[in-house]
């Protein structure tokens, strides 16, 4: 399809390898709804990258469900995208475009591509690791907007910072199992700032100055002490 670019290879009956330029097919580009949200601080590190760069790296992954490329849904590389879009220059990308009206065509080529990747919940369809992990992501956001000066970059960032990642797998850990089924994003979220509300009247630790200035505690403390927080609150109805 030309208005996609050119044609590199017939990868599948229903997949196409195109190469293009991020400024020809912009004002198409979506996340895939069930795909995880931009992380903005990897957003900017790639953008800073892209500086010197002509080219995404990798393959990029979208959906086109008509089969008029009028909306291409990005299911993996929406990261790199997002990046794409906010550097000065034209960047070429290489992607991989899914023709079908069955999602779940889409869903099969997710897990191919993720089963190689140690991700914290994968993605299955119509189950509740999908309600569960929709979950944990949407918290995750949330509390990554809200606590915006702790959030770092670093792979095992120091106490009291986080990264995204991190939070992920700590809810995840700390979310009794079954959940999901029942609670809503701001009821986990109203259990956190609970919970962060108990920690900093806790006079038995001496939090770090960071902590204490931007007013939270939620990680100076390790996963453990988040797990036992939610299982009280499912045993006294709170968040069941």
């Amino acid at each position: 399809m030309k208005r996609l670019g050119r044609a590199i290879l017939q990868i599948d009956r229903d997949t196409i390898l195109y190469q293009t330029s991020v400024s020809k097919i912009r004002t198409r580009l979506k996340r895939w709804p069930r795909n995880r949200l931009e992380d903005e601080n990897r957003v900017a590190e790639i953008a800073d990258s892209l500086e010197t760069q002509t080219m995404i790296d990798g393959i990029v992954y979208a959906w086109d469900r008509t089969g008029q490329a009028e909306i291409l849904q990005i299911f993996d590389g929406w990261t790199r995208i997002c990046a794409a879009l906010r550097a000065k220059s034209d960047i070429r990308v290489m992607v991989a475009v899914v023709t079908t009206s069955e999602e779940s065509v889409v869903v099969r080529w997710f897990n191919r591509l993720n089963r190689a990747v140690p991700l914290p919940m994968i993605f299955t369809a119509e189950s509740s690791l999908l309600k569960r992990r929709c979950l944990i992501e949407d918290v995750t956001s949330r509390v990554t907007k809200t606590y915006k000066p702790m959030l770092s970059t670093a792979c095992t960032p120091r106490k009291p910072n986080f990264n995204r990642d991190q939070l992920f797998e700590v809810l995840d850990r700390a979310l009794p199992e079954g959940v999901e089924e029942t609670v809503r994003p701001d009821d986990v979220l109203a259990s956190l700032m609970e919970l962060n509300v108990a920690l900093k009247n806790d006079t038995s630790h001496r939090y770090p100055e960071k902590a204490v200035k931007h007013d939270c505690y939620l990680f100076c403390v390790d996963s453990d002490t988040w797990r036992r927080h939610f299982q009280r609150n499912v045993q006294s109805t709170d968040l069941l």
